[in-house]
């Protein structure tokens, strides 16, 4: 059995992984939060948010009735944490190469659910037809150009950001082991993938 350890960010506590021959099982300083056998995925799912203060990644688990997410979180303020960073790309590799292995029919998906896809597609298209529509009416009031353009800029700059969405394009997937060797790259070359660290 191998276990690694992360730091997720923020006030959260650290998270141990433990893979064994079956499968994963999760815990913190507190308790044991989960566990799952290998046999029991059904897909996997990597997904990252960016925000002007910091990025969310966040590596999904999903199993019959459950799903476990393991996520990182990278504040921009606080500059560069390549420890904590390193702990996290380590641990995701670990576990990606193992589920490659035992399950080679898996793929994981990049980017986000359907659901979520499909609200953040809602939510600038919507505001967008409204300012496109608004800016119409607009044009054809006496004095109100004044009041169009900024419309049209703001309903032209949302229809931009829900294509960008596009719901319904098909996600990209890739075998876990091709995913894992993306992480294993971001590590610094000083240890063998899971050897202990120093200190």
């Amino acid at each position: 059995m191998r276990v690694y350890q992360y730091e997720r960010g923020g006030q959260d506590s650290p998270v141990w992984i433990e893979i064994s021959d079956r499968g994963l099982r999760f815990s913190n300083k507190h308790a044991s939060t989960g566990e799952i056998a290998f046999s029991d995925l059904r897909a996997l799912r990597y997904a990252h948010v960016h925000s002007p203060h910091r990025t969310d990644y966040s590596l999904l688990l999903c199993a019959t009735g459950k799903t476990f997410e393991l996520n990182y979180v990278k504040f921009r303020l606080s500059g560069a944490e390549p420890d904590r960073e390193q702990a996290f790309n380590r641990a995701m590799a670990a576990i990606l190469m193992v589920i490659g292995q035992a399950r080679p029919d898996l793929k994981v998906i990049s980017g986000h659910a359907p659901v979520t896809r499909w609200l953040h597609f809602g939510c600038f298209v919507l505001p967008g037809l409204f300012a496109l529509a608004l800016s119409l009416i607009m044009f054809v009031e006496t004095g109100g150009l004044p009041y169009a353009i900024p419309a049209l800029g703001f309903g032209l700059a949302s229809m931009l950001a829900a294509y960008a969405a596009r719901p319904w394009r098909r996600q990209d997937r890739m075998a876990p082991g091709d995913l894992a060797a993306l992480f294993e790259g971001d590590l610094k070359p000083v240890l063998p993938l899971g050897a202990p660290q120093p200190g």
